[in-house]
């Protein structure tokens, strides 16, 4: 076999097994619609234990992200976001940088973690934003993961402008919305249908977590094993099919 027969060998092993090869390395969570519970989106999520004390060995991770969520982005094409994280931290490496530019595909969504008050440093909030700047110019989106409306938060999607915001803590959305309205609020950590209903109410769109997982397990393969469907400790409704009408 030539080296032009390797090529288009792997080619269509990336296009008829998506699923296999990103399974290797990440499980992947849904994100529905609050109301109709339509599939908006999916999140990749690191099979093994992740290193935040390890800068390097988290750059491998998010290289690794970005790598398998253009296969999924390629694959799906339209319709379905495909979410990967990354860290601040990863941001000041030219490999970050030519990873993105290299893999980025519409309807993939950098979702820049603010942990351990990463982004309260200057520094850090200018690279985001830049960070942000280049995600869009090269047909992506950005979500800002882990916001909790702290003066920490609000200063970051002042200045970096997300499309996304992610929350766990519905209650938050009513002083976000005022800064940014036109962003979409995913809230996090729904494990029930009752959490469901009230993250709707309060005016979320889109609703991730394990109930999501059970609610969406015909549109995930079962080789991305979204964490919700192993989880031992879920009390599962089965009669829930929808949120409201």
């Amino acid at each position: 076999m030539d080296i032009e027969q390797t090529k288009a060998a792997l080619k269509d092993a990336v296009v008829s097994c998506p699923f296999e090869i990103v399974s290797r390395l990440f499980r992947a969570q849904p994100i529905l619609r609050s109301h109709s519970l339509k599939m908006t989106g999916i999140e990749l999520l690191y099979r093994g234990p992740l290193p935040f004390g390890d800068p390097r060995a988290m750059l491998e991770i998010d290289i690794k992200a970005l790598e398998h969520a253009s296969i999924l982005a390629r694959h799906y094409r339209e319709g379905t976001r495909v979410h990967l994280n990354a860290e601040p931290s990863s941001f000041v490496h030219r490999e970050w940088w030519s990873a993105m530019i290299g893999n980025m595909a519409p309807d993939m969504v950098v979702e820049i973690v603010e942990r351990n008050i990463l982004l309260e440093h200057r520094e850090n909030l200018r690279r985001a934003c830049i960070v942000a700047e280049a995600v869009r110019n090269f047909g992506g989106v950005v979500a800002l993961d882990d916001v909790n409306a702290s003066a920490i938060d609000l200063q970051a999607i002042k200045a970096i402008c997300p499309e996304i915001i992610k929350i766990e803590k519905p209650a938050v959305m009513t002083a976000l919305r005022h800064i940014a309205p036109q962003a979409t609020f995913v809230v996090e950590r729904i494990d029930s249908a009752e959490m469901a209903h009230f993250a709707s109410a309060l005016g979320a769109q889109e609703i991730q977590g394990y109930w999501c997982d059970y609610m969406a397990s015909e549109l995930v393969p079962a080789v991305l094993t979204p964490p919700g469907i192993t989880a031992s400790d879920f009390s599962f409704q089965p009669a829930v099919t929808r949120i409201c009408a």
